[in-house]
């Protein structure tokens, strides 16, 4: 924090005429998050990081780094509006508002109102407790729910899009379809030689010494993928020695 506040104050005297208006109306918003996803760094009986966790799998629905259906999203946010608006009510004609807060921008306008007012009114009497429990449970039911999302792209086959998600996750990474649930490939940590981030790609060598396979990825996040495989990397490296 302190950085942000040595460079608005560098910044109101240096730019003092053009951007004095700007920085009385600028706000910066610290996101905390979740870094790293294990099994034994994860407590769900404990309130506070399950409802820590709960937010924070809000922000990556709306910011699209989870693949959701159709369905999908009607049960999404009918398990929000009963969190939010209790039971079913005849009021209730409008749930914009409500998949805003847990669905991507571009799904909001095309919600289905009349199928998600039908589901919610099958959760009649389900408590803020349960609903959030089985918001989660859904979620869940995608192996790849834990894994940071990343948007690459790739030129060094044509058998797959230019466009893709690279899943990086306890188990290993993984490369999709873009937002899709649709694994291409994917590799243990075992398998990684090495990788190499660099301004705008990552380079990424799997196999053995003897075989070895190159990935190349555009990226402008190659740094901040290789540190999460890195440390994700090193977890499975103590677990095994232990």
């Amino acid at each position: 924090m302190a950085k942000w506040e040595r460079y608005r104050t560098v910044s109101k005297k240096e730019y003092q005429n053009q951007i004095q208006y700007a920085m009385q109306h600028q706000n910066h918003v610290f996101l905390f998050k979740k870094h790293l996803f294990c099994d034994s760094f994860i407590n769900l009986d404990d309130a506070i990081e399950k409802e820590l966790l709960y937010h924070q799998i809000l922000h990556n629905l709306r910011s699209e780094r989870y693949p959701i259906s159709e369905m999908e999203a009607i049960m999404l946010t009918a398990l929000q509006g009963q969190l939010e608006l209790g039971d079913y009510s005849g009021s209730i004609n409008d749930y914009e508002a409500v998949a805003s807060h847990c669905l991507p921008p571009r799904f909001v306008p095309n919600i289905p109102q009349g199928a998600v007012a039908m589901h919610h009114q099958s959760l009649k009497g389900m408590s803020p407790v349960e609903a959030k429990k089985s918001f989660l449970n859904l979620i869940q039911s995608w192996p790849l729910h834990r894994a940071t999302i990343f948007d690459v792209m790739q030129t060094f086959t044509s058998n797959w899009p230019r466009m893709l998600w690279l899943a990086v996750d306890q188990c290993g990474i993984h490369l999709l379809e873009h937002r899709s649930r649709n694994i291409l490939c994917s590799h243990e940590y075992e398998s990684l030689i090495s990788f190499s981030p660099n301004m705008n790609s990552l380079m990424i060598f799997t196999g053995t010494e003897k075989k070895q396979s190159k990935v190349i990825l555009s990226t402008s996040q190659a740094f901040q993928i290789a540190t999460l495989i890195k440390e994700y990397s090193e977890i499975v490296k103590e677990k095994v020695q232990s």
